[in-house]
């Protein structure tokens, strides 16, 4: 993992032998800052960047955990940071002080490598979590009228009294004295919002309870806390491997219990409320796609969503209309537009197309030839798809067929600029292009020249041969004159029988 990426951690202890060992256990994992003071604690944190969690021991000379901990809490810098406590089993008595202060979560020495990372990586997502506002606001608390639920299973009836007597104010309690009972509750029609575990029970222990609770689909996403005479770090690390979220240790303190308890409800809360703004958001996306394919498949434009890799996204099934070509013959084939597009016109696609720098929105008229060889003129229009981060997805463009129309309008300029009998410019062209000429000979002080021809006794070839033979006959003299002509020159017909 890169270590600018990695979460900052500061670990605070006056002993150096215990900051090595912590910081032994998280380096690999985190960026670790240390301090063997409560004075040194108190400015690192506030400096940049700043730790996201902080492991403090209670008992150093001078400045002692539980001040540190109210310097913290104290300034608005520093406030939101979570603090766990490392401390020796001794000082457990005092732990309700620390919670009182605001102490997120518990750490016994000597420090269960497993249990620590757990606990820290817990912190973490919760800290992630609460920073995400779209999120919290939906998770906030629970609803003090509708309180959470706890499954208690144990199989000694005096442990699940003591913890109904400690959690009945907070808690909707739910009771179960062996594994089988648990499961049966896990998958009702009101499973449990979080577990209480025992391990050591007859028939199915703990750990097989766990394990086949993250098996189904609603027991994957409870959390189970495992409350236990066990303390071999083995047997702790077999419990997390089946989906334990974390130990309690009995005889437990019930301060303890409930620190745990709100820890991985909140954290379940907030998992739980991000998965169902995730699932809204791609309702909506999935919704918006859909809405989209149909529009462009039912378009009678050739749609289409190019990568920045010049690969297709999507291909709209208009495409075979007006190519001949699949959707799947693009997929298959990026460059397939080269291939059909008219060799007149590839520069103006490579300098204005999709995969082009200056690919732009104006319509850019050009040639393709479809597979079945006819050739098509298609209106091209591509902008630019940008998300909302100012990334590029790529380009989102469209074909459109205009065959028709540009047919149409080389017919009406023929009409107005053209005799329709020998195809020679007629008299309005022909005024544009004398003008045209005036200019340039004036412009280069050169000359020209202008000759106007005259069929005489053509009125006796009509009369006598017929109008269809006449118009033949201007047809011919047309032609043979064109053909002595060079391409700088211009021939029009701009009267009755006279082509100039």
């Amino acid at each position: 993992m890169n270590p600018t990426t990695r979460p900052h951690i500061l670990i605070v202890d006056d002993v150096n032998e215990n900051l090595h060992a912590l910081m032994n256990i998280l380096s690999d994992d985190y960026a670790i800052v240390a301090a063997n003071s409560g004075e040194k604690a108190l400015e690192l944190a506030q400096r940049q960047p700043q730790p996201e969690l902080i492991l403090l021991d209670i008992k150093m000379p001078g400045m002692d955990g539980y001040s540190v901990l109210s310097h913290l809490k104290a300034h608005p810098d520093t406030a939101d940071i979570p603090v766990i406590f490392v401390t020796a089993l001794a000082e457990v008595a005092d732990e309700a002080h620390g919670l009182a202060l605001g102490v997120a979560d518990y750490i016994t020495k000597p420090v269960n490598p497993d249990l620590l990372h757990m606990r820290v990586k817990v912190q973490l997502e919760l800290q992630r979590y609460r920073k995400h506002p779209v999120t919290f606001d939906v998770a906030q608390h629970a609803d003090p009228e509708h309180p959470a639920s706890l499954l208690v299973v144990d199989d000694v009836p005096e442990n699940i009294h003591e913890l109904l007597e400690a959690l009945k104010d907070d808690y909707r309690i739910m009771v179960a004295n062996s594994g089988a009972k648990a499961l049966e509750l896990v998958q009702g029609s009101n499973p449990p919002d979080l577990v209480l575990l025992d391990i050591v029970m007859p028939g199915m222990d703990g750990y097989e309870v766990c394990r086949r609770i993250k098996a189904t689909p609603a027991g994957n996403r409870i959390p189970v806390i495992f409350v236990t005479v066990v303390d071999a770090a083995q047997q702790k690390v077999k419990g997390f491997d089946l989906g334990g979220a974390d130990y309690i240790t009995k005889p437990f303190d019930i301060n303890e219990v409930r620190a745990r308890i709100r820890t991985h409800l909140e954290l379940a809360r907030l998992q739980h409320s991000l998965e169902h703004l995730v699932a809204q958001r791609t309702a909506l996306l999935d919704k918006s796609e859909e809405k989209y394919r149909i529009l462009a498949d039912y378009s009678p434009n050739w749609e289409y969503w190019m990568a920045p890799d010049g690969s297709y996204l999507y291909v709209s099934p208009a495409c075979a209309e007006e190519s001949g070509y699949t959707p799947q013959d693009f997929f298959d084939d990026a460059g397939l537009m080269d291939k059909i597009i008219h060799p007149d016109d590839l520069d103006a696609w490579h300098q204005y197309g999709p995969s082009s720098a200056c690919a732009m929105s104006e319509p850019l008229i050009l040639r393709i030839r479809a597979k079945d060889g006819s050739e098509h003129w298609i209106e091209h229009v591509c902008k630019q798809v940008v998300n909302t981060q100012g990334q590029v997805l790529g380009q989102r463009g469209s074909h459109r067929d205009i065959s028709k129309r540009h047919d149409a309008e080389q017919r009406l300029n023929f009409f107005i600029n053209r005799d329709p009998l020998t195809g020679l410019p007629n008299r309005t062209l022909f005024r544009e292009l004398l003008g045209h000429t005036l200019e340039r000979a004036e412009r280069d002080q050169t000359q020209f020249a202008l000759l106007s021809v005259d069929l005489d006794n053509f009125k006796t070839i009509n009369e006598s041969l017929g109008h269809s033979q006449g118009d033949q006959l201007l047809i011919e003299a047309g032609q043979r004159l064109k053909a002595l002509l060079t391409d700088m020159d211009a021939l029009a017909r701009i009267g009755g029988d006279e082509p100039r």
